[in-house]
C-alpha cells in the first residue's frame, strides 16, 4: 500500500547520507523503496530514534551520488523534502 505524503530530511555525511523520516510505516516504506531502486547494499539499517523518528543511511558509490539520491527522492510523489537537516 502506498502511503500519503510524508516529510523526509537528509544530511550528507561524507561518503554516506542520513535519511530521517517521521513515522515507522513511512520510514519502512521509503527504506524498502530505496533498497529496491538503488540496490540492497546501498541502504543500511533502519533505526528507531527518539520521539518516533526513524533514520537510515544511504552509502554513496559509483552509481549512487548525492545528486542521484536527491533526484530519486524528488521523483517519489509521497516524499516531501524538508529544508531542515536530519
Amino acid at each position: 500500500m502506498t502511503p500519503p505524503a510524508f516529510s523526509v530530511r537528509i544530511r550528507p555525511l561524507g561518503s554516506t547520507c542520513r535519511v530521517h523520516v517521521d513515522g515507522a510505516a513511512d520510514a519502512q516504506w521509503l527504506f524498502d523503496e530505496l533498497r529496491q531502486s538503488l540496490g540492497h547494499q546501498t541502504c543500511e539499517k533502519l533505526q528507531l530514534h527518539a520521539a518516533g523518528h526513524h533514520l537510515f543511511t544511504v552509502k554513496y558509490d559509483d552509481t549512487v551520488t548525492r545528486g542521484s539520491l536527491l533526484k530519486k527522492l524528488r521523483s517519489i510523489p509521497q516524499v516531501t523534502l524538508s529544508d531542515q537537516p536530519a
